[in-house]
């Protein structure tokens, strides 16, 4: 099992994300997906590059093979970059930037280090609006089972 960092800050290559929000208001009313790729150092992931991949988008979900995640990315691989995790949008009506249960689920399975949502919401002018957040992978808590002694009982002093 791979060590769990709490990552405390995400930076972000702005321009990059910028084009992101394009390719996906593009595909629009369609989910869309792409691959986070950059590196981790102490408690700040770097997202640097975000790689498109093949998938299936409707809008109301995404499919793609998990395969997909292996042989896509070669740049980013040959710059010495990591996969962090992925991005879609969501353009139904939770427009919150907030992971489904299924996203929960998802990179959980998937071992993402980072997921990101883009909403996205057509105004009455016509125009798109996006709100794009990132959200560290949902783990378990490792959970050690003792016995009752002395140590538990004692209450805990508040300073």
């Amino acid at each position: 099992m791979q060590p769990f960092v709490p990552f405390l800050k995400v930076v972000v290559d702005r321009r990059e994300e910028a084009k992101y929000r394009r390719r996906a208001i593009a595909h629009y009313p369609a989910e869309y997906l792409e691959m986070l790729w950059g590196r981790v150092h102490g408690t700040t992931v770097y997202i640097c590059v975000f790689v498109p991949m093949e998938h299936t988008g409707t809008p109301d979900y995404i499919q793609f093979e998990e395969d997909e995640l292996d042989h896509q990315g070669d740049e980013a691989k040959e710059e010495r970059l990591e996969l962090l995790g992925t991005i879609h949008s969501h353009t139904s009506e939770d427009l919150s930037g907030e992971p489904s249960i299924l996203d929960i689920y998802g990179s959980t399975a998937a071992i993402e280090t980072v997921i990101g949502i883009c909403a996205i919401e057509k105004r009455e002018s016509g125009r798109m609006k996006t709100l794009v957040r990132y959200w560290p992978r949902l783990r378990e808590f490792d959970v050690e089972y003792r016995s009752r002694s002395a140590k538990f009982q004692q209450r805990p002093q508040i300073l």
